[in-house]
């Protein structure tokens, strides 16, 4: 719980929205320090985030990551939705100034809508979390199962 503590501290610390605007997107409104990204143990963002991830307050939802770049979202597990994923620095059109941020792309197979998540950490080595924001600043955190 202590370690649970701390990880989610970081993260909020290290994430914050600054001054509202209408045409600014929340992305651009992000701000992290490059020193204090949580990716496990330096591993590749695209390795560190397979497999299947549980939603910390609704342990039905689970997210499933395939090394082939589908994103498999279950619920009750069921499958919801296949998307395709990536991860990189940019996400439709959305940019960091900060080249050691990094965004979680999927797009949905069926109509080609694209969503756009903010990377704030993976870890394996603090209780195994994914924490993301998304387009309208929610976290969502995830623990590897």
């Amino acid at each position: 719980m202590k370690k649970y503590i701390i990880f989610v501290l970081l993260i909020i610390v290290n994430t914050s929205a600054i001054v509202q605007s209408n045409d600014v997107k929340v992305f651009d409104k992000i701000k992290t320090n490059k020193d204090s990204k949580y990716i496990s143990n330096q591993l590749a963002p695209q390795k560190a985030i397979l497999g299947v991830w549980v939603r910390e307050n609704s342990p039905s939802d689970k997210l499933e990551f395939l090394n082939n770049g589908v994103l498999n979202t279950y619920e009750d597990n069921n499958l919801l939705y296949k998307e395709i994923y990536s991860i990189s620095n940019e996400c439709d059109g959305n940019v960091s100034a900060n080249p050691n941020d990094i965004f979680l792309k999927t797009i949905d197979t069926d109509d080609g809508t694209v969503y756009c998540y903010f990377i704030n950490g993976i870890n394996k080595n603090i209780g195994d979390f994914l924490s993301l924001t998304d387009d309208s600043g929610k976290i969502l955190i995830y623990v590897k199962q």
